[in-house]
């Protein structure tokens, strides 16, 4: 495990810790959400969640890509800056979409991450992650 991925693992702990007594499940969630703090969009937003027209919270208007064989989906206020084709029918969009922006870190991880285990799909991936966790000492 690199040096950041072990940094990232023990910070989210941290933040955790505030809300639970017993954070490494939900460390291993943070962690395999964000994929290690990579889909972190904006200041807070630890899995880069869209927020979607129900989302009432404060929200970022951000760049990024989608690929795919249709035109997205866009919100009011989104667009579309380029197109360029791949291959077949698949295209490449640059687009500016609304994120959720969080006031903190452990508001994003109570909206992200509280009741993504309720979700059996992802059972192996937690545990998984888990066990990295508890490799590095975390309990």
């Amino acid at each position: 495990m690199s040096e950041i991925n072990k940094s990232f693992a023990e910070e989210m702990y941290r933040y955790c810790s505030i809300l639970e007594d017993k954070p490494i499940r939900l460390t291993a969630i943070v962690c395999e959400r964000s994929k290690w703090g990579k889909k972190w969009v904006g200041e807070n937003n630890l899995a880069g969640e869209r927020a979607d027209k129900e989302w009432k919270g404060k929200r970022v208007l951000l760049r990024d890509t989608i690929v795919a064989d249709i035109v997205p989906l866009l919100q009011m206020g989104e667009n579309i800056i380029s197109c360029k084709l791949l291959k077949g029918k698949t295209k490449k969009y640059i687009v500016n979409l609304w994120y959720k922006d969080y006031d903190s870190v452990e508001e994003a991880i109570k909206d992200q991450c509280f009741f993504w285990e309720e979700q059996d799909k992802y059972v192996n991936e937690i545990n998984k992650m888990l066990h990295i966790l508890l490799k590095l000492g975390l309990k």
